[in-house]
């Protein structure tokens, strides 16, 4: 009988199954060799978990509030690009963050009777 000749899959595939039995070895015996250490220094063991649960916890606290001061820099900073008019209940994209001077300019003009679209628009400020 003649034998199949060996697609380039059934290759391939035969070097994938070797590769993960060999992952799966060596993970296996350093598993293996790492329960022997444990059983042979239990008080070192808990020594190195304990300052490790305690070092990780530690950096995921350090990360959490880097997130989230990220956040609510981000936040700010496009609080402060938007305009909100309470009579008009819209908000309004700004090219530039208002200053103080801008503001009173604002409810000066408004009080006047001008609209807020036209005010911003006129100041350069109104961000299309």
């Amino acid at each position: 009988m003649e034998e199949k000749k060996k697609s380039m899959f059934d290759e391939f595939a035969d070097k994938g199954e070797k590769v993960i039995r060999n992952v799966v070895d060596a993970t296996s015996k350093t598993v293996h060799d790492g329960m022997e250490w444990v059983k042979e220094n239990p008080e070192k063991a808990i020594t190195i978990a304990t300052g490790t649960v305690i070092a990780v916890t530690g950096l995921l606290r350090a990360s959490q509030s880097l997130v989230v001061n990220h956040r609510l820099r981000m936040e700010h900073r496009r609080a402060d690009m938007r305009y909100y008019d309470p009579h008009t209940r819209m908000h309004w994209d700004l090219t530039r963050k208002l200053s103080n001077a801008d503001k009173m300019l604002i409810l000066e003009r408004q009080a006047a009777g001008q609209r807020i679209d036209m005010i911003l628009l006129d100041m350069g400020l109104f961000k299309r």
